[in-house]
């Protein structure tokens, strides 16, 4: 049994006076106005706590229709999808045009299609082939009331052939689903790694060349521009 004495007691007493009275751990402490409101709530304590620093009704709605607002609601555009481990974005895709071929390195991605008729072209990982052996391209053709997966990391693009514009909902299984455009992103190298790539028989002058044709793409098939008499400048 212990006994504590009353110099024991009053030694106690000034040491809990001492702790309550000392400054309370900056973790406790609203975080510092100047982080920005994504960085709050990551940091936050709870979802209770993310409830309290999302004040505003208004919070929790994001609103394409405003100007300059990003395709892509997710974490740093649309800070209330912190912690909810989703994104969506909404795409129009004029007639005749077509996305880069690009990943998203963190999400899979589910196409829903709301007005007009869109093609999704994906490239497995490695390893996924065709019955001949050789690299499988998944190609699916979709229209309104249809949904399309582009699983996590996968390559893939989506192509408008028609002459009317296609519109888009894309859900991801990540708040921060990231993107990756693979054909600026190789030209980004060095040239002799480029040239080691493609092969000996690539030139610098040739892979500047492509840089160019990458920079100045207008994204729209030929094709598909004659059949709905589209026309283009060219510079």
């Amino acid at each position: 049994m212990f006994v504590i004495t009353s110099s024991a007691a009053m030694t106690l007493l000034s040491l809990s006076a001492s702790v309550l009275a000392a400054p309370q751990l900056r973790a406790r402490q609203a975080a510092p106005t100047q982080l920005s409101l994504t960085a709050q709530l990551t940091l936050a304590g709870s979802a209770a706590d993310r409830y309290n620093i999302l004040s505003q009704d208004s919070d929790f709605v994001y609103d394409w229709n405003e100007a300059g607002a990003s395709p892509f609601a997710n974490r740093k555009t649309f800070p209330a999808l912190v912690g909810a481990g989703v994104a969506v974005a909404y795409a129009e895709m004029p007639a005749c045009s077509f996305s880069a071929i690009h990943i998203h390195p963190r999400a899979n991605e589910i196409v829903t299609i709301v007005d007009g008729r869109i093609t999704d072209y994906m490239i497995p990982e490695l390893g996924a082939v065709n019955a001949n052996g050789s690299t499988r391209v998944v190609v699916n053709e979709v229209s309104s009331g249809m949904a399309v997966l582009n699983p996590q990391g996968a390559l893939h693009t989506l192509y408008n052939y028609e002459c009317e514009t296609g519109k888009g909902v894309a859900a991801f299984s990540s708040d921060d689903e990231g993107i990756t455009v693979i054909a600026p992103s190789l030209f980004a190298a060095p040239d002799d790694i480029i040239s080691e790539q493609l092969g000996a028989g690539v030139s610098n002058d040739q892979i500047d060349t492509l840089r160019m044709v990458i920079r100045a793409n207008s994204l729209r098939v030929q094709e598909c521009q004659k059949k709905c008499n589209i026309t283009t400048s060219r510079h």
